[in-house]
């Protein structure tokens, strides 16, 4: 492995190993519309409860109902011994997790106008929005902050090990059969190698 991937080989190797836009695509999205946009829909419900506590158990805020709840909990609570190595990596992990989650919903919530505008029969939303690549990428970014602080080994070595792990799974390129029938023993083995 190298001592540093940089990012335009992070995204050639993330070009090499993602499937192809097809029309087939297209059409199996605009069939699976309604129930993909319903189970979006629950995790930016869920998405934003999280929110709030991750506001509030990361920086006091104390808002919402659900956090209502947690603070008169926390109020009862008198640890004051040191921060452990394991409470601190479950913290820096809590906080990687549960903001990865909420900005994944900020993504879906700047992707699902989009969604209306593809083709196969998915032109009936009267309030189509161009998708606005701008913020799409400030979202991305924002997973990608909360990966980074979620990972041990930094990204880049996360990054490696990921790539080694799908050229085990892909040795030339992406193909829907090795994404579906995958060796799970030789993946894990790229992984730790």
């Amino acid at each position: 492995m190298s001592s540093e991937m940089t990012l335009r080989e992070f995204q050639a190797n993330q070009k090499r190993t993602s499937p192809p836009a097809t029309p087939e695509m297209v059409n199996r999205l605009a069939a699976s519309r309604e129930r993909v946009t319903d189970y979006l829909d629950d995790m930016q419900e869920s998405a934003d409860y999280l929110d709030n506590l991750k506001k509030f158990i990361f920086y006091g805020k104390k808002e919402g109902t659900e956090v209502a709840f947690a603070a008169r909990r926390a109020e009862r609570l008198t640890v004051n011994e040191p921060v452990t190595e394991l409470e601190r990596d479950t913290l820096r992990l809590m906080h990687s997790l549960i903001g990865i989650v909420t900005e994944a919903a900020e993504l879906w919530e700047a992707i699902e106008p989009s969604l209306w505008e593809l083709k196969g029969g998915l032109r009936e939303s009267p309030t189509a929005e161009v998708l606005d690549l701008v913020n799409v990428d400030e979202e991305l970014f924002d997973v990608m902050w909360y990966a980074s602080e979620g990972t041990s080994v930094g990204l880049t070595e996360v990054a490696e090990r990921g790539f080694g792990k799908l050229r085990q799974r892909y040795p030339e390129k992406f193909d829907a059969e090795s994404a579906v029938n995958r060796d799970l023993t030789a993946e894990r083995e790229a992984l730790e190698s």
